[in-house]
């Protein structure tokens, strides 16, 4: 077995000789000579002699050119040979060091972790002399110790003191193909790579081929095929229980408003787990507050708290539970903004309802007859004079509409506006798509036609689907009995909070969203299957449209007790979505949406160690936008503005799944193998006697291989003389 197998196809060169010999013979023409005729019975003596030399020459030359050539491919036997030098072919190894998140599992003795590390210390340890290393770090994007693989190991042990693991999956596929890349870098011929991991299958996305393209394509390409050797460390464990969720019912948050957080716990393990203490806390708020839940093997549980806010800004949730040997799932924390008002936006088109003054500063136009909608939009409390509602509400005629921004308003609704500019629409348009939220109620000014072209645009537009007019309603429909699962409609799910099917449609507008579109959702059908209310994602932003407007004309809907819950619901929602999301996965950038009035040129970001760095917003139209992407590390982030101070925090969390400590099941594991061409040791041990004894017992026999190549140059040398001796010898 060569070391360099590729050289092996210039054996092809061992038939030059033949060659040059059938082309040397058709250098001579024959020509007929009645003189030479004496001469036949001698040479016919002498052919056969002739055609034998000619032959054994030829012979030996081939089989010079093949003993250089398979020595060029470095072949190598398996365990003590007389007579052969015990020298082993240089390795260029490659260790892929797992460092999920999931390596910190803290068994009794050590973590997995350190239990890789004194792995890859071993691997290290057995190296010799010539021998070159690299570590790839296995986490997120794959990253190296070194640029290159390097014979120094001693400073590959010193560089891999100061590593540890990262919050997101291994991603074995990018890291064996870097693996790849590193070996390509160095000549050393014996190509071996080493992935030293936990036993989740969690990070190897087995029988993906579409994960593992691009791996597989370089491996199938590599002049020299590594041998892969994954080495298992720590006991095959299941049991681990996570906070996988940790969610407010409501997408915007006002001070002194009773708000529902879900706290999710998940027992990934085989045994069942009893009476968990799941404790909530706020920051800045002493108390906190403890349930016990059970969890069954395999399943999840949610439970839930209840808040009140008393001071608008960016505030930190957190949930944890009963710690176990995986300890960075055993707590989640969630950011949050909390509000004083939210502002919104009313363009209400029906006549009367709002009349321009050219006395009065625009949006600020006389309202003579406030509709349901407005009333539901900022309710009053007979018995709370003080009462003020959380949504701050600016109506105005579809022709005072201002200039929109998500920073002035947080969320816009269209009653039974007829007619909109394209000016308008195109404001629209980047509203939503920068994260303003957008509410919809078409009514009877409305033209189907006109929407359809202007909101609808083949799809590219604010609307869901077409809109069509609905046919005649000879009855009541009724909307359809359902469980509702949308964070906004997730409260009616428990019929004390609004019988759904009591709500009853007199004229509506029919949609049919294409149920492929992953941007369009149906939220309330009616009774006929007709959509009720249809949310899009536009961008960063969400649009709702309802069937009918607010109008008793149309339906019942604003004389049912919930009405006033269901818009804000609706509305605390899509505003939710106005700034960049809080809570992201590590490796995410960290976004903020900041007025120009703040003059916050500059932030300063606190990441979850304490260590500050300074960055620089970007003035993006009517807002400054600050941009962080150094979030290798989970946790809470703070972005500060260095001239308002205003603070805003950042939660960076690792994927759940890496709470799963399944490992790779037979199926999965033989997948590896056939495809990385993969061996699974049981342990180090099994590891060391069957590559690196046996590595120590391969004997070269390259040098053999050109002294016997000599030796027939020689031989064909002196045989060549004594032929053409003999030959001028003969009669």
């Amino acid at each position: 077995m060569p070391l360099n197998p590729a050289i092996l196809a210039w054996l092809g060169l061992a038939a030059a000789p033949v060659i040059i010999h059938l082309l040397n013979r058709r250098r001579y023409r024959v020509l007929q000579w009645g003189a030479m005729q004496f001469l036949d019975e001698s040479v016919a003596k002498s052919s056969k002699r002739l055609r034998i030399e000619q032959l054994l020459i030829m012979l030996i030359r081939m089989l010079i050119i093949a003993l250089v050539v398979y020595a060029m491919a470095r072949p190598y036997l398996a365990g003590a040979v007389p007579g052969l030098p015990a020298a082993r072919p240089k390795r260029n190894a490659v260790v892929v060091l797992d460092r999920s998140m999931s390596m910190r599992y803290d068994e009794p003795r050590i973590s997995n972790f350190a239990q890789a590390k004194e792995a890859v210390a071993r691997v290290i340890g057995v190296m010799e002399d010539g021998d070159s290393l690299n570590v790839v770090l296995a986490g997120g994007k794959p990253q190296t110790l070194t640029p290159e693989p390097i014979v120094e190991l001693g400073r590959l042990t010193e560089m891999l003191k100061d590593v540890e693991p990262v919050g997101t999956e291994a991603n074995f596929a990018q890291a064996f193909e870097e693996a790849l890349s590193q070996l390509e870098k160095s000549h050393n011929p014996l190509r071996e790579v080493y992935v030293i991991t936990d036993r989740s299958a969690f990070g190897w996305h087995a029988e993906s081929e579409s994960h593992w393209y691009a791996a597989l394509a370089r491996l199938q390409n590599a002049p020299t095929k590594p041998t892969v050797h994954v080495l298992p460390v720590g006991v095959q464990q299941r049991e681990n229980a996570a906070v996988v969720g940790l969610t407010p019912a409501t997408g915007s948050i006002g001070i002194y408003q009773p708000t529902r957080f879900d706290v999710r716990i998940t027992n990934f393990g085989e045994e069942k787990r009893t009476k968990m203490n799941v404790i909530f806390s706020v920051e800045d708020d002493a108390n906190q507050q403890i349930a016990r839940v059970d969890v069954p093997p395999g399943e999840s549980v949610t439970t839930s708290f209840h808040h009140r806010f008393t001071a608008p800004g960016s505030k930190l949730v957190k949930a944890s539970i009963t710690p176990d040997a995986l300890p960075f799932d055993d707590e989640m924390q969630t950011s949050v903004d909390v509000y004083d008002a939210i502002p919104v936006l009313l363009v209400d088109g029906t006549p009367g309802r709002t009349s321009p003054s050219p006395n009065l500063e625009r949006g600020q136009g006389v309202r003579t007859l406030p509709g349901p909608l407005e009333l539901a939009l900022r309710p009053r409390d007979k018995d709370n004079p003080d009462f003020k509602s959380l949504l701050a509400v600016q109506v105005c005629s579809p022709a005072e509409i201002p200039s929109l921004s998500s920073t002035k308003f947080h969320l816009v609704v269209l009653h039974d506006v007829p007619v909109l500019t394209h000016r308008q629409v195109s404001d629209l348009e980047r509203y939503v798509d920068s994260g303003g939220g957008l509410l919809i109620f078409p009514g009877g000014h409305v033209s189907p036609d006109a929407y359809n072209v202007l909101l609808y645009r083949d799809g590219d537009g604010l609307l869901p689907s077409r809109i069509e007019q609905g046919p005649a309603v000879k009855n009541p429909i009724r909307v359809m009995a359902q469980a509702f699962t949308h964070p906004a409609l997730a409260a009616f799910r428990d019929p004390k909070n609004g019988d759904f099917t009591r709500i009853e449609v007199y004229r509506y507008f029919r949609y049919a969203p294409d149920p492929r579109n992953e941007n369009v959702r149906v939220l309330a059908r009616l009774e006929n299957g007709s959509p009720f209310i249809v949310e899009r994602t536009f961008g960063q932003g969400k649009v709702f449209v309802c069937a009918t407007p607010v109008d008793e004309d149309w339906t019942n809907l604003q004389k049912r007790s919930f009405f006033v819950p269901l818009v804000h619901y609706a509305a605390y929602y899509l505003a939710g979505s106005v700034q960049p999301p809080r809570n992201v996965l590590i490796g995410s950038a960290l976004s903020s949406f900041i007025p120009l009035e703040s003059k916050d040129a500059f932030l300063k970001v606190i990441d979850p160690i304490g260590k500050e760095q300074t960055i620089k917003s970007v003035q993006k139209g009517d807002r400054f936008v600050a941009t962080f992407t150094g979030t290798e590390r989970p946790g809470a982030y703070r972005m500060i503005g260095e001239t308002s101070g205003n603070a805003t925090s950042f939660v960076v969390r690792p994927p759940t799944q890496e709470s799963n400590l399944t490992p790779l099941n037979p199926r999965e594991r033989l997948w590896i193998e056939e495809n990385v061409q993969a061996s699974f040791a049981k342990d180090w041990d099994d590891l060391r006697s069957r590559v690196f004894v046996r590595a120590g017992q391969l004997r070269e026999f390259w040098q053999l291989l050109i002294i016997c190549a000599l030796g027939l140059v020689l031989a064909e040398t002196l045989l060549t003389g004594v032929f053409a001796k003999r030959s001028q010898a003969a009669p």
